[in-house]
């Protein structure tokens, strides 16, 4: 698997298992709000982001989806 920042064009052309959860481009908010997105054979299987608590600055969000 290669994991690679997710881009624009990842978000637009999620696959039909990404529906429903919110994917994102790399740095959407700030350069500490990171996304990124696995592939194999160009199709993408996983995603995950990591961004700061709006409320707790020094607490961070974790969230990795993979496709079934």
């Amino acid at each position: 698997m290669d994991i690679r920042p997710a881009t624009a064009g990842d978000v637009a052309s999620a696959p039909d298992w990404l529906a429903g959860i919110d994917l994102r481009a790399d740095r959407w908010r700030d350069d500490a709000t990171r996304a990124v997105v696995g592939t194999e054979d160009g199709m993408v299987v996983a995603a995950g982001r990591l961004f700061t608590s709006r409320v707790h600055d020094d607490r961070y969000w974790v969230e990795v989806m993979v496709a079934p």
